[in-house]
């Protein structure tokens, strides 16, 4: 299944992962041959080829040099907008934003990152802004995560 934009467009993810294809299949490689690159597992190729997962960074960097795209991945994948097909908080997240309303407490431990529900504005534009996103994009992330839950329908 295909992910599309609320409108019912193509979104720019699955145009990357389209790119992506299509480079490899002028390089001449299989998907096992360019996970092997990394290493990484051939789904994780196809489904960034889908347009269905966001590739790292340093991945888009490794197959940019291998499929001589010539800095054109990396630059791309800036521009991509990786949650176009995704609602700011999709039907499942309702649920969960009303129990988070109501909890008294919350217990966690994490020895890598602040939970979004903890996270200050600074902190959580910190965690945008490292993963490559335009400014634009950080700021509405940022919005959207301090977005108070109570307001929900």
């Amino acid at each position: 299944m295909k992910h599309k934009t609320p409108s019912g467009r193509t979104t720019s993810a699955e145009l990357f992962g389209e790119l992506v294809r299509q480079l490899r299949i002028r390089a001449g490689l299989t998907q096992d041959q360019l996970a092997a690159s990394l290493p990484v597992d051939r789904s994780l190729v196809a489904h960034i080829e889908a347009g269905k997962r966001r590739p790292n960074l340093e991945h888009v960097k490794v197959f940019d040099k291998l499929l001589v795209a010539d800095g054109l991945l990396v630059e791309m994948w800036g521009k991509v907008d990786w949650y176009a097909a995704h609602p700011a908080h999709p039907d499942w997240f309702k649920k969960r934003a009303e129990m988070d309303a109501r909890a008294v407490g919350l217990r966690v431990w994490q020895t890598q990152l602040v939970p979004g529900l903890l996270q200050t504005p600074d902190y959580a534009r910190a965690v945008f802004t490292r993963e490559g996103l335009p400014p634009e994009q950080v700021e509405d992330r940022v919005q959207a995560r301090l977005k108070p839950t109570r307001t929900l329908p």
